[in-house]
């Protein structure tokens, strides 16, 4: 059986599966890694390892959720075996210093403990200032959940409070706050299921918030007919890989459309439609799915899709990489499929995932930078062990703004859980 190198809920499609590029010949592809800047790690940096001891809280025993800066700065969300569900969890930096833990008091709302990380999900500006949903007790009044920027935290939006965003009329609140990502002048998108209070509606909708002024506007919300659709919005991608926002302050975004299958999911950053299913992709063919999408700062984008039998990535309406291609130094191994997240620095390089085969060899999972292999099960050795899996590599990943640094989780011989983090230099 083939290994996806993600989860996915029972019975729905994989998150972020089977998505490909259409098809470049192998000798173009290979002309491409030879005329491309690789990135060439400077080493391999340890930040936390399963059962390192953070005084006060506990023993390390999990790794869920980071993020790191231009400047090589990181957040890590770890989870320890303290028996006090309330107080097991932690983010530390790039020191394993802790900078913000369960139990501590917040600011805002009044009252508030920090209860929870929200699932470890962390953005992160070029700056180093995060953003994260956390959740709290101790405080009055409904909602449970916010979003907050900085460390410490500082609260943006509280979950249950009235949605005052453009586009959406008077009566209605954030029913569920999702996970945020971050600018440089510290805006965020975020995604929420929102409701009308006299009726119960509710829907999900995308919004851009900044954090200085509390101005909050509707990116897109279901029902909306956008630009070059006959159809309106009827669903939204949410997951926190799945929408980006860069320092212009423009959002990259998935929706489903009520159009016919094979025509009914589109990108779009704001209004302005950037690939849809049924339309020719950049390498030939028509685009049959389109997933996991990041753009940077000087509007370059980039996302994972299919073209009939082939799964690739499209950088900027073109072709990147697909299914099928080896790199040099990987033969026999060909890409079978990619994974989840996948981001781009403001210098272009482009961070992915991808499971190698090779008839009769077992599948082997790799991180990259551009086309260069930075860490691969059973090659690469960090502190003195092999790696194991990064199939964490779902959630566990991330670029800095600037394409320089890249932290990622991966687990070694023994089944023993670590963040670290590389420099790729400028």
């Amino acid at each position: 059986m083939k290994r996806s190198p993600w989860s996915s809920t029972p019975g729905e499609p994989a998150r972020g599966s089977i998505c490909g590029t259409a098809r470049v010949s192998l000798a173009s592809f290979l002309a491409m890694v030879a005329a491309s800047p690789c990135a060439r790690a400077q080493g391999i940096e340890t930040i936390v390892l399963e059962g390192d001891v953070l005084p006060g809280i506990g023993t390390v025993q999990r790794i869920n959720g980071m993020a790191v800066s231009d400047t090589g700065e990181v957040l890590v969300h770890v989870i320890t075996d303290n028996p006090i569900l309330e107080e097991d969890a932690a983010m530390i930096d790039r020191h394993g210093m802790v900078a913000v833990r369960e139990s501590d008091a917040l600011a805002e709302p009044p009252g508030a403990v920090i209860s929870h990380f929200a699932g470890g999900e962390i953005a992160m500006n070029g700056a180093g200032t995060p953003a994260f949903l956390i959740g709290f007790t101790g405080a009055t009044g409904p909602g449970t959940n916010g979003l907050y920027v900085g460390v410490p935290p500082v609260l943006a939006l509280r979950e249950k409070s009235t949605v005052t965003a453009t586009g959406v009329p008077a009566g209605w609140f954030y029913d569920f706050l999702l996970a945020a990502v971050v600018n440089s002048a510290e805006e965020l998108a975020f995604s929420a299921r929102i409701e009308e209070t006299s009726t119960g509606n509710e829907h999900l909708a995308i919004f851009r918030m900044s954090t200085v002024t509390g101005t909050v506007e509707t990116v897109v919300q279901v029902g909306d007919t956008l630009p070059k659709q006959s159809d309106p919005v009827t669903g939204l991608a949410i997951d926190a890989h799945e929408y980006s926002i860069n320092d212009a302050g423009q959002v990259f975004y998935s929706i489903q459309t009520s159009a016919a299958v094979g025509r009914n999911n589109a990108l779009y950053i704001d209004d302005t439609r950037v690939a849809q299913e049924g339309d020719p992709s950049p390498i030939g063919g028509v685009y049959a799915t389109l997933s996991q999408l990041n753009m940077n700062n000087v509007g370059t984008h980039v996302f994972i899709c299919s073209s009939g039998a082939i799964d690739g990535i499209v950088r900027n309406d073109e072709a990147f990489v697909e299914t099928g291609q080896t790199l040099p130094g990987m033969e026999p191994y060909v890409i079978d499929q990619f994974g989840q997240p996948i981001f781009i620095g403001d210098n272009g390089r482009v961070l992915w995932l991808a499971v190698w085969a090779a008839p009769g060899q077992p599948e082997s999972v790799a991180l990259h930078a551009d086309y260069s292999v930075l860490v691969q099960e059973g090659a690469t050795s960090l502190e003195g062990l092999v790696v194991e899996d990064l199939t964490a590599l779902d959630r566990s990943c991330a670029m800095s703004a600037n394409g320089r640094y890249v932290v990622f989780e991966a687990i070694l011989a023994g089944g023993i859980e670590g963040a670290f983090l590389v420099d790729l230099g400028a």
